[in-house]
């Protein structure tokens, strides 16, 4: 069984110590995140771009994969806060490989940013 699989409750409850490397300090259910905070941090020509592509360029992950979607990795320099926008409500993100590094070389460097 896969981490994901465990983590959505597909199988047996995983471990809390794996739990607890998933959880994040700030997050937020609204609908999108706030104005004030989006136009402090992407450019409106970025803005516009955010969320559903309605493409499915890998396939379908899952039944419930929504496809393909373009999001912003942003740094506040006054809160050091690094924020990842989506544009959309997400309950789940997957990523291949070159994409999860990718990912990851984007938040190192909003990272450094604050540094």
């Amino acid at each position: 069984m896969s981490d994901l699989e465990k983590l959505r409750g597909a199988g047996p409850e995983p471990a809390p110590q794996q739990l607890k490397e998933h959880i994040l300090s700030n997050h937020s259910q609204d609908d999108d995140l706030p104005d004030f905070l989006r136009e402090k941090l992407l450019p409106e020509s970025l803005r516009k771009q955010l969320g559903a592509t309605g493409r499915f360029p890998l396939g379908k992950l899952t039944p419930d994969d929504e496809g393909e979607i373009q999001f912003a990795v942003a740094a506040d320099p006054q809160t050091k806060t690094v924020i990842l926008d989506f544009g959309k409500p997400i309950v789940w993100l997957g990523l291949p490989r070159g994409d999860a590094k990718k990912l990851a070389e984007m938040l190192m460097e909003k990272i450094k940013e604050l540094e």
